[in-house]
């Protein structure tokens, strides 16, 4: 056995990084000499040293991961969640679509007015019962915005995508039509064209939502705060039951209506392409 060279706890002879503190050890060298006569001792040779090191540098990533998250006080955790929140709300007014020029077009104020107020109405609502110590239920609204910009994010890569490949088969005709310059042009435009920066705060916001929600409930009773620990009181708070007024229902079935609310609002629009 030997000890880290930075925290000093005990690690295995054959240890590369601490598991404790992430700190690369040294590599003892061997100082026994080669004796012709001794009886040789064939020993097996690793295939893959390279993924024990790997393996070793991801267990003490988590560790300090880990350890970072415990040191964060209730408190704070309560400030993270609303932080999430903010952020949601910052959203509404970034774009969906990355398109270079017009970008600002396509932010989601300017695509539905009707569906930003809901986002700020759910965001509000996340808000306050937050601060009533109720995580059932920002945690629900997060969780329904989360899984409604993963979906746009698929389908705006995926239709971007689709646009690319038509245009690549349609570039020799624009080319013969508009000249070279043209074609080449307008397959620059679709290129640079992505996922705008509203979605990612949309899913950024939703995931820090429920995280803290998860890690507030843990340090309330006093167990550790680990990521593993979080994604699982995340998981049991959805199958719990959550007070709204005078309703009761479960968190999971909020989450869904938050999807449907949105959904049914998006499939309504009617909105022009900016190209």
């Amino acid at each position: 056995m030997k000890k880290c060279i930075n925290c000093q706890t005990e690690l295995s002879d054959d240890s590369v990084f601490c598991s404790e503190c992430g700190s690369k050890q040294p590599v003892e060298e061997s100082n026994q000499e080669f004796e012709p006569n001794a009886e040789a001792v064939i020993t097996p040779v690793e295939k893959n040293p390279g993924k024990d090191v790997v393996a070793e540098q991801a267990t003490a990533l988590l560790n300090a991961s880990n350890k970072a998250l415990s040191s964060i006080g209730v408190s704070k955790w309560d400030k993270i969640g609303l932080i999430g929140i903010v952020l949601m709300g910052i959203a509404v007014l970034l774009p969906i679509v990355n398109a270079s020029f017009v970008s600002t077009l396509t932010s989601l104020i300017n695509v539905s007015q009707l569906l930003s107020f809901v986002v700020l109405v759910l965001c509000c609502v996340s808000a306050y019962y937050l601060s009533e110590k109720n995580f059932n239920v920002p945690c629900a609204v997060g969780g329904g915005i989360f899984a409604v910009s993963a979906y746009m994010c698929y389908k705006i890569h995926s239709t971007l995508a689709q646009l690319s490949a038509e245009m690549d088969k349609s570039a020799q005709g624009l080319s013969f039509l508009f000249g070279g310059g043209m074609a080449k042009g307008i397959q620059k435009m679709l290129s640079d064209m992505g996922i705008g920066i509203g979605l990612y705060f949309l899913l950024a916001g939703a995931v820090i939502v429920m995280l803290s929600c998860g890690a507030s409930r843990l340090i309330r009773r006093n167990e550790n705060v680990e990521i593993g620990a979080i994604i699982t009181e995340v998981k049991n708070m959805m199958s719990e039951t959550v007070d709204i007024g005078s309703m009761r229902l479960p968190t999971f079935a909020l989450t869904i209506v938050v999807i449907t609310i949105i959904a049914f609002i998006g499939t309504t629009l009617n909105v022009q392409s900016p190209m």
